[in-house]
Formats: C-alpha cells, structure tokens, sequence
C-alpha cells in the first residue's frame, strides 16, 4: 500500500498464474520487473483501489483489507476481499471439486470476493494470511479464520 488518500494505491507483483496478484494473467511478462495497480472490476480510475487498510498474502492468493462506512460520524465497517486459488475455502466460500489437470482452474478467481466476517463484535482491524488460510482480527481482540 502506497500514498493516502486519492493517492492510494495497492501495487501488486509477481506470478499471477493462480490469480493471486488479482489482474489478468498476461503471458510471457517478466514477473521480477512489473508492479500494477489493484482494481475492483474494470480497469479505471473510477475502479482503482484507493481505500486499502492493510493486506496479506498466502499461497496462491491475497487477502486485502477495505475501509468502508462513514469515517466522519465514526461508522466503519471494514471488509475483507480475496483472490486468487481457492483450493482450501480460502476465497471464503467452498472450492470445487478437481477432477482432472484443468479443473483447478475452475478455484481461481482474478476478482474480489468479499469475505462475510459473521458474528463480529468489533471492527476488523487488520489481516493475514500463509499457506492456505486467512486470518482477520478485530479491535475487540476477536480473531476469524
């Protein structure tokens, strides 16, 4: 995450043959050198992801947490959007079944998918991820997985 405000911006890099840098996967790119923005939908300005709190990467995917709400009446309601392989429900909803060498990529989504947090009490604070999990803390000291 780089700059604040409407200079926000969430640089992604790296292989992205699982979806994992959230964009599409372009084809002999030199991975070492290249940085992109991260959008939500359709590659604009209007689209560019400016409201990033923190993220985290695990195996074959990326946890990013978004603030939402009304910041000045102190309303907020972070969230939490993945992408990426979803081999382990770490996308937040149930994988499917890989039958063949080509159905993994039936668990690979280049989009955001927001995560439902049920039964929090406080806000979402901060995220985390490795391997094939995701974590999400509160400022109440609640933790989610």
């Amino acid at each position: 995450i780089s700059g604040e405000g409407d200079a926000c911006r969430v640089r992604v890099m790296g292989d992205n043959t699982y979806g994992q840098c959230g964009h599409t996967l372009y084809e002999n790119r030199e991975y070492m050198n290249f940085a992109a923005d991260l959008y939500s939908g359709e590659t604009s300005s209007s689209n560019l992801i400016k409201d990033a709190v923190d993220v985290a990467a695990g195996q074959y995917f990326s946890v990013i947490l978004r603030a939402n709400g009304d910041k000045e009446n102190g309303l907020t309601e972070n969230k939490v959007y993945a992408f990426g392989y979803n081999s382990d429900s770490q996308l937040g909803t149930n994988p499917e079944m890989e039958v063949n060498k080509d159905s993994y990529k039936n668990n690979i989504s280049r989009d955001l998918k927001e995560i439902q947090v049920n039964g929090n009490k406080g806000v979402i604070t901060s995220v985390a991820a490795a391997g094939g999990y995701g974590l999400a803390l509160t400022d109440v000291g609640e933790v989610f997985s």
